[in-house]
């Protein structure tokens, strides 16, 4: 699946890339007619940890849809 990254206001590395390709990947063995997506990565200006946001957008046959979730660290499993 064609999966874009875009890290707003600081620079994704290569690794990251390849392990949010990995992931979204995923979703098309639980979900049939994922065509591909978008993914924002962003940090908010906060103190505690918490404060990563990662946003992935993607294009169904039928509709788009869209999921927002704050993460503290994105680590391989």
């Amino acid at each position: 699946m064609k999966v874009t990254v875009h890290a707003i206001h600081f620079d994704a590395d290569r690794d990251l890339v390849e392990f949010i390709q990995e992931r979204v990947n995923k979703l098309e063995h639980f979900y049939d007619g994922i065509m591909g997506g978008e993914v924002f990565l962003r940090v908010e200006k906060s103190d505690d940890n918490q404060n990563k946001v990662a946003e992935i957008k993607y294009k169904h046959q039928e509709k788009n849809y869209s999921r927002n979730d704050n993460v503290s660290l994105l680590k391989k499993q």
